[in-house]
């Protein structure tokens, strides 16, 4: 073998080398940007007197409930949409838990009111 075998040989690990850490560092890319849904159904808070609903399927006849009364109703919320209910005239004392219902599933919500302190 003589030397320009080598430099080929060796440029051409060089090159098969760069290619594999290319792929490597896409594949990381992918795994690390992709964005998989949660198995729930749906995730509900409360925020600022709002019930905030977020939906990770299809919901069907979503109702926010305080002791078996009706507060927000839909028929459907879409897959990836959020809804909001303004659930501050329902406060009672401090802290205050609403049932959010589907067809797909249930969740608690514990809303707290916010108390200011002024200096």
């Amino acid at each position: 073998m003589n030397i320009e075998t080598l430099k080929a040989i060796g440029w051409f690990l060089l090159g098969v080398g760069v290619l594999l850490i290319g792929v490597i560092g896409i594949l990381f890319y992918i795994k690390t940007t992709s964005y998989e849904y949660p198995s729930d159904p749906f995730y509900a808070f409360c925020e600022g007197g709002y019930i905030k609903i977020k939906a990770y399927k299809d919901l069907h006849n979503v109702k926010i409930l305080l002791k078996n009364q009706t507060i927000c109703e839909w028929n459907l919320i879409r897959k990836g949409i959020s809804k909001v209910c303004d659930v501050t005239k329902y406060y009672k004392n401090n802290i205050t838990i609403f049932l959010v219902k589907a067809n797909e599933g249930e969740d608690i919500v514990k809303c707290f009111k916010e108390i200011v302190y002024l200096k």
